[in-house]
C-alpha cells in the first residue's frame, strides 16, 4: 500500500512524499522479510533520487536492488535496473560505464524478449554515442528505439528517441552552417556527479 502511495505521489511529482512512502515501505518490507518487495522499493527509491538529481544515491539504491534481482533470478528486473544505471552513469558523464551497462541491459532484454527494456537501453545507447561524437551510430540506436516504441503503441515514450534524433540532426547540421567555429560539442552535455 505504501509503495503504491509512493508511486501516486511520484506521478504527481511530489517526490518528497513519494520518498517518505517508499522509505516506510522499505522498513516494513525489511521487518517482515519481504526481499522481493524490498527490491522493488529500492528500485523506486533509486528512481526518485534520480528525479531529484541525486545520482549518487540513485546508483546506490539501484546497486542494492540489482543484487536482489540476482537473488531471485529476475531477468526483467535486472535489465530494467541496468538500463536505469546506464542512464544515471550517462548523467554523471561516465560514458564508458554507461555504455557497458546499456550493453548488458540490451543483451538481457533481447534474450528474454522484453521490447520495452530493449527500447530503454537503445535510447541510453543513443545518448552515450551522441556524447562520444558517434552521431551516425547514435541515430541508428534512436531509430531502433523509436521503431520499438511505435510497435508497442507508446507514443509518449517514443518522444525521447525522437528528440535524440533531432539533436543528432542538429549536431550534424551545425558544422555546415557555422564552418568558422573551431570547436564543436554535443548540446546539453551531461554534467559530472560528485562521487
Amino acid at each position: 500500500m505504501l509503495n503504491t502511495l509512493g508511486l501516486l505521489a511520484a506521478d504527481g511529482r511530489d517526490y518528497r512524499t513519494a520518498e517518505a512512502h517508499y522509505r516506510d515501505s522499505l522498513a516494513i518490507s525489511r521487518l517482515v522479510g519481504d526481499r522481493l518487495g524490498e527490491g522493488l522499493v529500492l528500485g523506486n527509491l533509486g528512481g526518485i533520487s534520480g528525479f531529484q538529481g541525486d545520482y549518487v544515491a540513485a546508483l546506490e539504491y539501484c546497486t542494492q536492488a540489482l543484487a536482489l534481482t540476482h537473488e531471485f533470478g529476475d531477468r526483467l528486473g535486472e535489465s530494467h535496473i541496468l538500463g536505469y544505471q546506464a542512464l544515471l552513469r550517462y548523467q554523471c558523464s561516465d560514458l564508458h560505464d554507461a555504455q557497458r551497462l546499456a550493453d548488458q541491459a540490451l543483451a538481457i532484454a533481447v534474450e528474454i524478449g522484453a521490447p520495452n527494456e530493449e527500447a530503454n537501453a537503445l535510447t541510453v545507447h543513443g545518448h552515450v554515442l551522441a556524447a562520444l561524437g558517434q552521431l551516425d551510430a547514435a541515430a541508428l540506436a534512436y531509430r531502433q528505439a523509436f521503431a520499438l516504441r511505435e510497435a508497442m503503441a507508446q507514443p509518449d515514450l517514443r518522444l525521447e528517441a525522437l528528440a535524440g534524433l533531432a539533436r543528432v540532426a542538429l549536431a550534424q547540421a551545425i558544422p555546415l552552417r557555422h564552418a568558422t567555429r573551431s570547436k564543436r560539442s554535443w548540446p546539453n552535455k551531461p554534467q559530472a556527479c560528485a562521487m
